[in-house]
């Protein structure tokens, strides 16, 4: 067979082969491909939901200071108030899912030591 390749463009092919073999070969030793436990999904759940909580107390604060920042605007005193609730309604929310996380994380926890 007839290769279509230069000298040079062979030996730049094969190192490339070379490389991307080496790479995955020390992909596959570095990942931990196993399957997460029941457990561990629990809580990167929790975390996600703690993520967000404090993402949430944040945007408090920022309605908070423009609450502050525009005092004698009624409309934007309003509009504040029902995003500050609204946030607070999530982050009460959010607590219960993450207490309910725990809860299921220890037991599963439990369940698998025996």
């Amino acid at each position: 067979m007839v290769s279509g390749m230069t000298p040079k463009e062979q030996l730049r092919y094969e190192a490339y082969e070379a490389l991307t073999a080496r790479q995955l070969a020390e992909d596959a030793q570095q990942l931990d491909l196993s399957p997460p436990s029941v457990a561990d999904i629990y809580r990167v759940m929790e975390a996600q939901d703690l993520a967000e909580i404090q993402e949430l107390h944040r945007d408090i604060g920022v309605m908070r200071a423009v609450k502050e920042r525009w005092p004698a605007d009624d409309w934007i005193r309003q509009m504040t108030d029902v995003l500050i609730r609204t946030d607070i309604f999530i982050i009460e929310n959010l607590t219960e899912d993450i207490h309910y996380e725990r809860q299921q994380a220890e037991e599963l926890d439990r369940l698998q030591r025996g």
